[in-house]
């Protein structure tokens, strides 16, 4: 399917209001914090979790929380909005081009833990 706008996709609107509920109710230095440790972790993350949402758009987590995109390194949580949607938008051809048609994909797991960070507040 042909999409017009990037939010017409619901994994995409969920990846994005997940990005944007993290910088509003997350708190920068802990969400910077987070991304850290699992950047930091010997183990692999979890194939649904936030950080592997974030490496299926082409972006790697640095250890001081920043991210590094095609574009170069940038902060989640002090970039402005319009650049993160950018950067969004430019990372979403490696969210298609990995996508399995038959499954859901990962957005479901990705609400629960968004709901989840957000009710701890």
């Amino acid at each position: 399917m042909i999409l017009t706008n990037l939010m017409g996709d619901p994994e995409a609107w969920v990846i994005a209001q997940t990005i944007r509920h993290a910088r509003e109710l997350g708190g920068t230095e802990r969400v910077e914090s987070f991304l850290a440790l699992y950047a930091n972790a010997a183990d692999e993350p979890s194939a649904n979790g936030p950080t592997a949402i974030l490496v299926s758009l082409g972006w790697a987590v640095g250890g001081n929380g920043l991210i590094q995109d095609s574009l170069d390194s940038f902060s989640l949580m002090h970039t402005g909005w319009d650049e993160v949607y950018l950067r969004l938008s430019l990372g979403w051809g490696h969210v298609l081009k990995g996508r399995n048609l038959g499954t859901v994909g990962p957005w479901m797991e990705l609400i629960r833990w968004t709901c989840l960070s957000c009710s701890e507040r």
